[in-house]
């Protein structure tokens, strides 16, 4: 598959995760091996970013530290804790979500490079440039000052 050609004076803003946004779009998945998907900025009514992860194993983590110091076998304790770390960092996600004109664009994030900073920092992008995009001037709040608008 080719790669997806921009618009004439389109530009690229930033990138999160195989996710762009341009001047114009957010796509997902440009790439030669796989499909793409793009949703024009000025259709886009949310984005959202979920993380999923599992507490439950730093709990289980600290219940082995303390269960192998108390039973006098630290090492062993602290092996188990390290694994159940481990697959609590191993398996969290953070999934960034765009949607609008029945269409989503969604790309899931797993294990190190799943930061949920970034992703909502990328979302709050897609957020604003959107609102640039669709920004009416009759939807913009007047000052008590202002006479009424001209359209």
């Amino acid at each position: 598959m080719a790669k997806r050609k921009l618009f004439p004076n389109e530009h690229e803003l930033c990138t999160w995760n195989g996710v762009t946004l341009t001047t114009h779009r957010v796509i997902c998945g440009d790439s030669d091996l796989g499909g793409s998907k793009s949703i024009l900025l000025h259709c886009i009514s949310s984005t959202a970013v979920v993380k999923r992860d599992q507490p439950v194993l730093w709990i289980l983590a600290i219940v082995a530290a303390i269960g192998g110091i108390a039973a006098k076998e630290q090492a062993g304790g602290f092996v188990i804790a390290a694994v159940l770390v481990a697959a609590y960092f191993g398996t969290r996600q953070v999934a960034l979500v765009a949607a609008g004109d029945d269409q989503q664009i969604s790309q899931t994030v797993t294990g190190g490079a799943a930061d949920v900073r970034a992703a909502v920092e990328f979302a709050d992008r897609i957020d604003r440039v959107a609102c640039l995009v669709t920004r009416r001037p009759e939807a913009e709040p007047r000052l008590s000052t202002e006479g009424a608008s001209v359209t």
